[in-house]
């Protein structure tokens, strides 16, 4: 990925970006980033606290952090659906448990998400909901090979029971269909928009 980003770069002419490959709870910053920027990355800390202070180290004094994140399950149908039926056929690590706990989704509490942005230090948090629709792939088969990427256990079946594997593809391409259109399959998603500072 970053090979491609340093190429795509390049074709375009730019010569002040550089790219480089870190782990973002654990790097050295030194404090003079403007702004910090994810998209659906940050919800992948061992340690949220932990992570969100190494990113405050990064930005200057009144320096911003912005993200997109998840809401919850429940309010991604593509999502909670999907899960329920891969729960079908074999025992999925993303359900049950702590919904807190590191994954796509462990964000998706806004309390829990304010509390480990001011915990961290971060000032001036700002959380705004948007709903729109997400698109999981050209048709119902195409979302649904993509879902089963999306979980190791329903993966898993391609090489431990490749008839079950089948039968789970058969199930989710039924439950995509429900979004299928001209556009593809567009399905019902929420995430939240999230600014914070770091202090003066």
């Amino acid at each position: 990925m970053i090979d491609g980003a340093r190429s795509h770069a390049e074709s375009l002419g730019t010569r002040t970006v550089t790219f480089d490959v870190g782990d973002a709870m654990a790097e050295t910053f030194d404090g003079s980033a403007d702004a910090v920027f994810s998209r659906f990355g940050v919800m992948f800390f061992s340690d949220a606290v932990t992570g969100f202070t190494n990113i405050l180290t990064a930005l200057r004094p009144g320096g911003r952090l912005g993200f997109v994140c998840w809401q919850s399950p429940m309010d991604n149908p593509w999502a909670s659906q999907g899960l329920r039926t891969v729960g079908q056929f074999i025992e999925t690590p993303f359900t049950g448990g702590d919904p807190t706990a590191p994954g796509p989704f462990s964000l998706g509490d806004r309390d829990h998400l304010e509390s480990v942005l001011a915990e961290s230090g971060f000032v001036d948090v700002t959380v705004e909901s948007r709903i729109s629709p997400v698109r999981m792939g050209s048709d119902a088969a195409d979302a649904a090979g993509f879902f089963t990427k999306l979980t190791p256990a329903a993966a898993a079946l391609e090489t431990e029971d490749p008839d079950a594997a089948a039968r789970l593809r058969s199930a989710l391409v039924e439950l995509f269909s429900e979004w299928d259109g001209t556009d593809g399959v567009q399905a019902p998603s929420a995430v939240w928009i999230v600014t914070a500072a770091r202090p003066h």
